[in-house]
Parts: C-alpha cells; sequence; structure tokens
C-alpha cells in the first residue's frame, strides 16, 4: 500500500516558446530528485510560455493552489526545479504567500535544483528571500534589456511586434532583401536574429485603407459613417464587420504615411497598460512602403478628430436625418437608423438625447406599447445594476465593480463575471419561457443569469455559467432546457466568488481553456 506522505505533483513552468527543451530539463531533474527521496510523482502542472511575474495568466499554477486550498489534492508534495520556477514577482512576499497558502493545508513544496532544504531553518529562510529577489531583479533587468533593444530597432525602422495593422504583412530582411520571406497573419520567424520590416499586403485591403482615408478627405465623413458605409457594402476587416474605433485606428496610424511608430503605450512587469506622451514616441519617417501621402495623412488628423465640443452628428443634422427618414417610412425607430446610410447610428442618437424627444421633434408618436417597453427596459436595466451592487456589497474585499455600460464584476482582481438579464415571455399556451442574448464579446467571462419573474418586475433567480456560448443569438429556453441545467443557482450573494472559481476550473478542464482574465486581449 502506498504512504500517502510519498505522493507528489511536479510544477513545471517555462516563460517562451522557444526554450523548447525547458519542460524536459525540469522534468528530468525533478524526477531524479523524487527518486532518491521516495516521492512518487501522481500528476503535472504546466505553465507553457507564460511569464513568472504575474499570476493571473498561469493557469498551471492556479489550478494547482486551488486544489490545495479546496483540499481535493491527493498529495502532501510539490516538487518545483528552482525558485524561480515558482514564480519571478517583483514583490517577494507574493511569492512566500502562495507558498504559505500550501504550507498551511499541509502541502510542503522542495525546490529539487536549490542547495539548500526548504525546511524552515533561518538558513534556508534567508536563502529563500535572496533567491526571490534575485529572481525578481532579473525579470525587472531583463524588461529594461528588451525595451531598450526594441527602442533600437524601432529607431533604425524594423518591425519590433505587435498586431500586423490592415492592410500590411511581415517580411523578413535578409542580406538581399528581394528574397526576404513575406509572412501571412499568424506566421513566425524561424531564427529570432531575423529582423522584420512591413509590406504591403492584398491589394483589397489597400484599396479599402485608402477608400477610408478618401471618405475623409473628399467626402468629410466620420469614423461612424465610415464604418456604416463600409459594412454596407461588404467590405470588411479580415472577416470582422467595421466600427466606429477601428475605423479610428486606421486613420490614426501613422504606418500608413510609412512611419515607423513604436513606444505608444507601455506594460511593464505585468503593470496596467499607459499611454505614454508624444515626446516619448519613437518615429522613423520613410521606414514602410506608404499608403496615403504625408501630407494626406495630417490633414486627416484634423478632420476626423472633432475639436473640443464638437460633434459629427449635431443637433441640426440629426434632426434633418430623422425628418427624412420618417418620410421615408412612416416611423422611426433604431433599427432604421442603424440600416440608413444618411443617418447617425443608435449609439449616436443615446449620446445626443432621448429617442422618445427626437420622435417628438419630428411629429411622430410612438405606438405605446413601444414606450411601455422601453420604460419596462430602462427599469430592468437599473434592477441588474442594483443586482451588481448588491454582489459588490456581499464581498467588498474579493469583489469589484468594472466600468463600463454593461454590469460587470471582478471577482479576486482576474475574473471577470458578466451579467446576463433574462426577461420572460408567455406563450400562447400561458407557459412562460425565458429570453437570453449572449454578447459575443463576453462569451468566455463566467456569466450570472439574473431570470426575472412573469411580470418582468422582478428577479426569480440567479445563476452562474462557466460561460455563455449559444449557436443562436436569441435563446429561449425553460426549466427543463438541457442548456440551462449546466447552471448552478446562487442562493445567497456571497456565493458568487466560490461560484465563480469553481466555473473557471471547470472551464480549464472541459475546453482547455479559462474564461476571460482582467486586462487580457478580445
Amino acid at each position: 500500500m502506498t504512504n500517502p506522505g510519498s505522493l507528489a505533483v511536479q510544477y513545471l513552468r517555462m516563460s517562451t516558446d522557444q526554450q523548447q527543451y525547458s519542460f524536459h530539463n525540469q522534468s528530468a531533474a525533478i524526477a531524479e530528485y523524487a527518486q532518491t527521496h521516495g516521492f512518487n510523482i501522481v500528476r503535472s502542472y504546466y505553465d507553457a510560455a507564460k511569464s513568472g511575474v504575474v499570476l493571473k495568466h498561469r493557469e498551471g499554477l492556479r489550478a494547482l493552489l486551488q486544489d490545495v486550498v479546496r483540499r481535493q489534492s491527493d498529495f502532501k508534495v510539490v516538487l518545483v526545479y528552482d525558485i524561480s520556477r515558482w514564480g519571478r514577482f517583483q514583490d517577494t512576499d507574493e511569492s512566500a504567500h502562495y507558498e504559505f497558502i500550501c504550507r498551511s493545508a499541509g502541502v510542503s513544496i522542495h525546490y529539487c535544483a536549490e542547495p539548500f532544504e526548504n525546511d524552515g531553518s533561518p538558513a534556508s529562510t534567508i536563502l529563500k528571500t535572496l533567491k526571490r529577489s534575485m529572481a525578481a531583479e532579473f525579470s525587472r533587468e531583463l524588461g529594461v534589456q528588451v525595451y531598450a533593444g526594441k527602442r533600437t530597432l524601432s529607431e533604425v525602422g524594423f518591425n519590433v511586434g505587435g498586431r500586423v495593422p490592415f492592410g500590411f504583412r511581415r517580411k523578413i530582411v535578409s542580406h538581399d532583401a528581394l528574397r526576404g520571406r513575406v509572412l501571412e497573419i499568424g506566421d513566425r520567424k524561424n531564427v529570432r536574429t531575423e529582423r522584420l520590416t512591413l509590406v504591403h499586403g492584398p491589394a483589397e485591403e489597400i484599396e479599402c485603407v485608402r477608400e477610408i482615408f478618401r471618405c475623409v478627405l473628399s467626402e468629410h465623413k466620420s469614423p461612424g459613417e465610415i464604418a456604416k458605409d463600409l459594412n454596407f457594402r461588404g467590405l470588411f476587416q479580415r472577416g470582422r464587420r467595421w466600427t466606429q474605433f477601428r475605423v479610428t485606428v486606421i486613420l490614426s496610424n501613422p504606418v500608413y504615411c510609412g512611419t515607423c511608430t513604436w513606444g505608444r503605450t507601455s506594460r511593464r512587469l505585468g503593470k496596467e497598460l499607459i499611454k505614454l506622451d508624444p515626446s516619448q514616441w519613437v518615429l522613423k519617417a520613410a521606414a514602410f512602403p506608404s499608403v496615403v501621402s504625408e501630407s494626406d495623412f495630417k490633414r486627416a488628423q484634423t478632420l476626423f478628430q472633432p475639436s473640443p465640443g464638437r460633434i459629427f452628428w449635431t443637433r441640426e443634422r440629426i434632426l434633418s436625418s430623422a425628418t427624412k427618414l420618417f418620410e421615408r417610412n412612416g416611423k422611426l425607430s433604431c433599427k432604421l437608423f442603424d440600416g440608413a446610410m444618411d443617418a447617425p447610428s443608435s449609439n449616436t442618437l443615446r449620446k445626443v438625447g432621448d429617442f422618445s424627444r427626437l420622435c417628438e421633434y419630428v411629429g411622430y408618436s410612438p405606438p405605446p406599447s413601444y414606450l411601455a417597453r422601453s420604460k419596462s427596459i430602462r427599469e430592468t436595466f437599473r434592477l441588474y445594476q442594483q443586482v451588481a451592487a448588491e454582489l459588490a456589497s456581499a464581498s467588498p474585499d474579493r469583489i469589484s465593480i468594472l466600468p463600463g455600460h454593461r454590469p460587470r464584476l471582478l471577482v479576486d482582481g482576474e475574473i471577470v463575471v458578466s451579467l446576463l438579464g433574462c426577461r420572460s415571455v408567455v406563450w400562447p399556451s400561458r407557459s412562460v419561457r425565458w429570453v437570453v442574448r449572449p454578447v459575443a464579446s463576453e462569451a468566455n467571462n463566467v456569466s450570472v443569469l439574473c431570470r426575472l419573474n412573469r411580470t418582468n418586475t422582478g428577479l426569480e433567480g440567479l445563476f452562474v455559467f462557466p460561460e455563455i456560448r449559444l449557436a443562436r443569438k436569441t435563446h429561449f429556453f425553460a426549466d427543463h432546457d438541457a442548456w440551462f441545467a449546466k447552471g448552478r443557482r446562487l442562493v445567497r450573494f456571497s456565493q458568487l466568488c466560490d461560484l465563480a472559481c469553481l466555473a473557471v476550473s471547470e472551464s480549464q478542464s472541459s475546453r482547455g481553456r479559462s474564461p476571460r482574465r482582467f486586462g487580457a486581449d478580445a
């Protein structure tokens, strides 16, 4: 019979994809240590190509800590190659904290390649503190070196990473520039010392970019109008619909006049993303082939960027377009505004004023059912905001409310929880169904379904789901729906933190990926 005290797990981490033999070397050293000390390795936790500076992206270590905290582990020992593999946290107390969590649960940490025993003696404590400080300093110095290297390459005019701009492709620079290979989206260079530049991509993408600048320079259209026009004509951005933000990114990127720009934002050692002052940017003119001339690019900046207090859709323009839309259709609705080429979007209407007041200006009387439904929707939205506030107040030390139009929560500083409303619908048979409309951008989030009662005047229950992925944009469900049965009912507001952590663990094990964390790219 196996001694439970001899059961162990190993934790392996490598920071980059280029360290292809790192896992093998760590595992071999850990296996030798386990054989010498009589441990039986029953499980492995991996973090491949993960930085040791922050915890939020390290699913392997998070899963290990969750198993330890929930006392669901059948092991008493964790084997790690050395202290730097456990983490290069800039705050050395953070590294010690995670080790203390394991030790409090009766699980000890063994650093297999370190020249001391992790036995809690004064000597080992001093050496661990020193090693943790050295690991943190290594990451800091490496960050300084990488930053300086990328800045130098940018000043020469090379592309040093980041998302490839629309209309461009990366090209490997060799001794003979004509022989450089052009990389498609998602391709990687084979040699780390190779340098990259940008060249024109497919002709249809280049023409689309030129069309965007033409709409600004010749027709004085706003980014929102341009996005609507491109979508109406079926000209998409690599398969995605254009939005006002995506058009603005095109118009404000100096790469389209051939200028290499680097250092507009900075995120050092896992900290928050900050925008740098233009005086700190690296600008290298004529580094890439231009799509528009420099004079046209500068003129576009003055046209598409509104001056203080100015909006593209003034009240007079909105009233004029609404009057024409009403004359053509005999009615007004947000759907009509979104589909018309000569009218602002429904989002713009919300910024300028109330839709009901706009209807009053043009002489249109919405049907009573629309006014009642609009009032009901506003009251329901206030109810969701109230639920978010009560959930946050139930665990103020672990839950905070994220800014934005849609109610979202942040649990333990990294798990994003979305609140999704489910209004009830009474069918002709008098049976009740609930309707849910998932938000595509929040599909990976842990979600709390707020199910309303039969009259949509109050909550009937809250249900926690690891993620919301449905084939239809609008889904009707009942209590016996197989999809709805996957959710867990939230009996008390204080249960949200535990259920959110459990949902993260379930998503990792079932799909091999984790719900979106705070600060992750969409």
